[in-house]
């Protein structure tokens, strides 16, 4: 449990730091495609919290990005850490089987 935790903060950081830098690099270029990469890195997320939320009016148009991101890195995360998980304790069972 204390991995799982340890890699869903790596995994969290390292969103939010390309986030941040994907942001920089949208105003700094003055472009806003960099901005649509994450548009659709966390579309499933957005749609989810725009389905399910009930926003009207203006608030369904930003609410859900501001939702559906943080929602969608912590998803991301769990995945990514249950992912390094998985591929440590096979490569753990292979080297146990390759010795025996």
């Amino acid at each position: 449990m204390k991995r799982l935790f340890t890699y869903l903060i790596l995994a969290s950081a390292i969103q939010a730091a390309l986030i941040c830098l994907v942001i920089v690099l949208s105003s700094a270029l003055h472009s806003e495609s960099p901005v649509v990469i994450i548009l659709y890195a966390y579309l499933p997320t957005i749609l989810l919290v725009e389905d399910t939320g009930n926003f009207v009016g203006c608030a369904r148009m930003i609410e859900p990005f501001f939702y559906g991101v943080p929602l969608g890195v912590l998803g991301y995360s769990v995945a990514a850490s249950l992912t390094v998980i998985g591929i440590k304790r096979m490569n753990k069972i292979n080297e146990e089987v390759g010795k025996g």
